[in-house]
């Protein structure tokens, strides 16, 4: 069987910095595909940056947390906070979750609100994943909402969580009866600038048939990445060092390696 590789960056749109550098590790690295944020702060940047490279695939990256919503407030009140944004991190939306604070129609609105908002601009969606890996993380419901809208919108490809027995994984269940695909495997990453050049040389090494999907951060920190996100990363205990990610996914020794094992990358 053969190996496959897909390098997805998230989060484009999220800062100019952001942007250039998925675009660099675009054409100079191993990153195929990257995840847009219809909310982001420099969304119209990233889908300028998309039209002049359009061998890189683009995928949605659906945003229920952290960012502003794409809908006015006043149709999606439990999804926001008191200033109108959405709320500030997966922990927060999880404890409202769980609690029956948050409505489903509401969420299913603005999952839609973002694919519109993206498809409106011009761009080709690929695939869909999730900010902070909402649709992963929560129960089969939201996973739902997402397949129904990945019907709706022709999106073949949904992340998952692969790396286990999927026959006992409900959400996975649910992604092969609505004949949805999705990889082999992924390898999550919950701290920028985990993706260190020695851990993509170990995955690679370890690469089996099929398809593995890498997801990656890569920035560079401007003024806004530094001044809004940095402090917010603090605030979660991320470690942030996008640049390390930036080496790694741009070192020649990596893509050598790939070249060597007869693997071959690929866009979702």
């Amino acid at each position: 069987m053969n190996k496959y590789l897909s390098v997805n960056a998230d989060d484009f749109g999220l800062t100019e910095g952001t942007n250039k550098a998925i675009i660099y590790c675009f054409k100079n690295g191993i990153v195929r595909s990257t995840s847009i944020m219809a909310n982001g702060r420099t969304f119209e940047d990233a889908v300028v940056l998309s039209k002049e490279n359009p061998d890189l695939t683009i995928g949605i990256h659906l945003t229920l947390v952290a960012e502003k919503p794409v809908l006015p407030t006043s149709r999606i009140p439990t999804l926001v906070d008191d200033q109108g944004c959405l709320h500030f991190d997966l922990s927060e939306f999880f404890s409202r979750y769980t609690r029956g604070l948050i409505n489903l129609n509401e969420v299913r609105m603005e999952v839609e609100a973002q694919i519109d908002k993206a498809l409106k601009s011009g761009i080709k969606i690929t695939h869909l994943d999730s900010h902070e890996h909402v649709h992963l993380r929560t129960d089969i419901k939201i996973m739902n909402i997402a397949i129904n809208a990945a019907k709706k919108y022709g999106i073949q490809y949904i992340r998952m969580f692969s790396n286990s027995d999927l026959s006992k994984n409900d959400k996975a269940v649910s992604l092969k009866r609505a004949g949805i695909d999705f990889a082999d495997r992924f390898y999550p990453l919950y701290r920028i600038g985990q993706n260190t050049e020695e851990r993509l040389a170990n995955i690679i090494d370890g690469l089996e048939g099929g398809v593995t999907e890498v997801m990656c951060h890569p920035a560079y920190p401007d003024d806004l990445y530094r001044e809004v996100y940095v402090p917010r990363f603090n605030k979660v205990n991320f470690v942030h060092m996008p640049e390390e990610e930036i080496n790694a996914l741009t070192s020649t020794g990596i893509k050598e390696k790939i070249e060597a094992a007869g693997i071959k990358l690929k866009g979702l």
